[in-house]
């Protein structure tokens, strides 16, 4: 269920916040990222992403604001899906990287991970913004399909340290992208018939109920 808030800001106040956050995602993405890709970054500009995707996920979560942001999300889905790949990308080809996959909490000092890592919840609030853009939003589904965004957002459900409950957010979102899409529930059982997709676990849990649930506020 979506929150309701007083509205506090104009159409054009946040339709600004989305375009300016799509400029910032399209600066960081244009950088060289051969060799060490924390070197090729500027840490205040992760910040500053960090910052704006939890802004834009709380936004998109508020009654005022929700519809507004699915209705100009054309620009915004295709931004986070490029993020969500290149995010992916730089994890697993840089493990010593503040974007690194770290799958075990004894891994990581939370304390220390929440003050220090720039990109701490980053890939989080991604998905969850992705999550609630395309609910009941048919368009922004296929497109998470056919740019393979989906295969991500199912890369993505499983634990990770630096990024707490980024598994419900997941399934969240893989939930809302199979609701009333017969060609996106198709893609994910292909996926499993071929072997792709093969946590039986995950499978489970996202063909539970076609209802697709929030997570909640503990979760958050």
């Amino acid at each position: 269920m979506k929150s309701h808030s007083k509205r506090v800001l104009s159409d054009d106040g946040v339709l600004f916040l989305v375009e300016a956050f799509q400029e910032e995602i399209d600066s960081l993405l244009s950088v060289p990222t051969s060799g060490n890709v924390d070197a090729n970054f500027d840490e205040e500009q992760i910040r500053l992403l960090c910052q704006q995707s939890s802004l834009l996920l709380n936004l998109s979560s508020s009654e005022p604001y929700s519809e507004l942001i699915r209705q100009h999300s054309q620009n915004l889905i295709a931004a986070l899906v490029k993020l969500l790949k290149s995010l992916q990308l730089w994890s697993r080809n840089n493990p010593d990287s503040v974007f690194a996959f770290r799958g075990r909490l004894k891994d990581v000092d939370l304390n220390a991970e929440s003050s220090s890592n720039p990109a701490y919840g980053f890939k989080r609030d991604t998905i969850g913004l992705i999550a609630n853009i395309i609910c009941r939003n048919r368009a922004a589904q296929d497109y998470l399909r056919t740019s393979d965004g989906l295969a991500a957002l199912l890369d993505c459900a499983k634990i990770d340290a630096r990024n707490p409950f980024i598994l419900q957010w997941s399934i969240f979102a893989i939930h809302n992208a199979l609701e009333c899409n017969e060609e996106n529930q198709q893609y994910v059982a292909q996926m499993k018939n071929q072997g792709v997709l093969q946590d039986d676990e995950l499978v489970d849990r996202i063909q539970k109920d076609r209802q697709p649930r929030k997570p909640s506020e503990d979760e958050l």
